[in-house]
């Protein structure tokens, strides 16, 4: 049985975390290849490169499954055969969770790789969090004398210590209607309702 785990991702694509987790596998000294799966999620598939399995033609894999779940990303880890990437289309789920799985392959259950993945998803998933509306409103510009990129509300360049011209203040709107505000308003001109600092 696969193990699986919810995770809270509203934004978050399932492409780059699949494409992540593939070379993080193949970090790991993992042939790796993500396949569609049907209704829409991704398979990362993986398996040790050589060794006794290929020589015993057994063509089993760690099977990585993510798909959405609402505002969730599904991750499910579980045992399964290596696919031909070049015959398959969209993957069925009943091919990934083979019921008879040999006892030397049991103790992947027991393995650390299940909670690893998890591990790693879940770090990858936190840097994929919109930042705060802080953080987007500290944009960056070239400095006109170096070149260098530097915030564009600082007065001087930090990397060669010029003058930087002053951005004009961006316009305010109201969150109402849209209008465009003064910098003074304490209400709307348009629509009449309070503006919020």
């Amino acid at each position: 049985m696969p193990q699986e785990r919810l995770f809270h991702a509203p934004g978050a694509e399932l492409k780059p975390l699949a494409d992540d987790l593939a070379q993080w596998l193949k970090g790991r000294q993992f042939e790796t290849q993500v396949l569609p799966v049907e209704g829409g999620g991704l398979l990362v598939q993986a398996r040790q490169e050589g060794g006794w399995r290929s020589m015993v033609g057994m063509a089993l894999a760690t099977n990585v499954v993510v798909s959405r779940a609402g505002a969730n990303i599904k991750v499910e880890v579980g045992q399964g055969k290596w696919l031909d990437k070049a015959v398959v289309g969209a993957v069925g789920m009943l091919l990934l969770w083979p019921a008879l799985i040999p006892a030397a392959i049991g103790a992947w259950q027991q393995s650390k790789l299940p909670e690893e993945v998890f591990g790693h998803v879940a770090a990858f998933l936190a840097t994929q969090r919109p930042k705060p509306a802080e953080a987007v409103a500290a944009e960056q510009v070239a400095c006109p004398h170096c070149g260098k990129t530097v915030s564009a509300e600082a007065k001087f360049c930090e990397h060669c210590g010029q003058p930087l011209p002053q951005q004009a203040p961006k316009p305010k709107h109201c969150i109402h209607c849209g209008a465009e505000l003064s910098p003074t308003a304490k209400f709307c001109g348009e629509c009449g309702k309070p503006v919020e600092a």
